[in-house]
């Protein structure tokens, strides 16, 4: 995203740092590099290899019957210039538990179903997750791929769950459908971890109440928002890039509404169709 945003700006003739300030969400391996020759402004990284290790260890932990937290989130990570660049590998580092189960000789087995295998992110995502589990767990991992289809989601995992594996990772299509995917991992005694899609609090408090083993990984998308607020706050005119004091856009409020608006999508909630962020004014 940032990186098409910068291919227009530069057609626009215009300059990153000297009339105008580009913030992304991507932190692609390309991005990074521009936030370090100041084309791009900074940008926050959803940190895949993080979210990925956290959702194995609790799954692993899960299978073997230790007791875990319903919900987990990883940090996002800043990258705003070349020092602070690296920070994003030695957050991942840091997110990886200290835990060393013994299979005892058996073949573990780990189902992983991903909404979609033609998404960026969740590719990243499901690489870094299938490395880790065999490399640190040795386990059998088989990842399907959901297709953007609920239905045929549903199926894998009813799959999944007749196969017999010992634990599931699910990146679900629809996060309403929690609730019966849940329970259908509850009924079949295998422990699930849900990954990327948030469910309602509601869902997350049922497994504490009902003795559910599941678990949810994911990241808090609003952070996103507020550390690209940061990222422009430490720039030296903190945004204010011409000096007429007002800030155009509200970047901060529009990602985190954008943010719930979409997550009340995934719900299934009833939502406007349209809404307004107004401007702000730096004093």
């Amino acid at each position: 995203m940032a990186n098409g945003a910068k291919v227009a700006i530069e057609a626009a003739n215009r300059t990153v740092g000297k009339d105008i300030y580009l913030v992304g969400v991507d932190a692609l391996e390309e991005t990074v590099n521009y936030v370090k020759e100041g084309t791009v402004t900074g940008t926050v990284l959803n940190d895949h290899v993080g979210q990925s290790h956290t959702a194995a260890d609790q799954a692993i932990k899960m299978a073997f019957g230790e007791k875990v937290d319903t919900k987990y989130t990883v940090d996002y990570v800043k990258v705003a210039a070349a020092g602070k660049a690296a920070a994003a590998g030695d957050a991942a580092a840091k997110a990886v538990a200290a835990i060393d189960p013994t299979t005892g000789g058996k073949d573990f087995t780990v189902g992983i179903c991903i909404y979609k295998f033609d998404d960026n992110f969740m590719t990243l995502y499901r690489e870094e997750l299938q490395k880790y589990l065999e490399t640190t767990y040795n386990a059998k991992v088989t990842i399907v791929d959901g297709k953007g289809d609920q239905a045929e989601q549903t199926n894998q995992i009813d799959n999944f769950i007749t196969q017999g594996v010992d634990v599931l990772i699910l990146n679900l299509v629809q996060a309403s459908a929690t609730e019966t995917v849940a329970n259908k991992c509850r009924d079949a005694k295998v422990p699930a971890v849900f990954i990327n899609r948030e469910p309602e609090e509601a869902e997350i408090k049922r497994w504490t109440d009902e003795k559910i083993t599941a678990s949810y990984v994911g990241a808090d998308a609003r952070q996103s928002g507020t550390f690209q607020g940061e990222i422009i706050l430490e720039t030296p005119n903190k945004g204010d890039i011409n000096g007429d004091g007002t800030v155009l856009n509200d970047h901060i409020a529009q990602s985190h509404m954008a943010a719930d608006v979409a997550a009340q999508m995934i719900a299934g909630k009833p939502i406007e169709t349209k809404y307004t962020v107004d401007y702000v004014t730096v004093k």
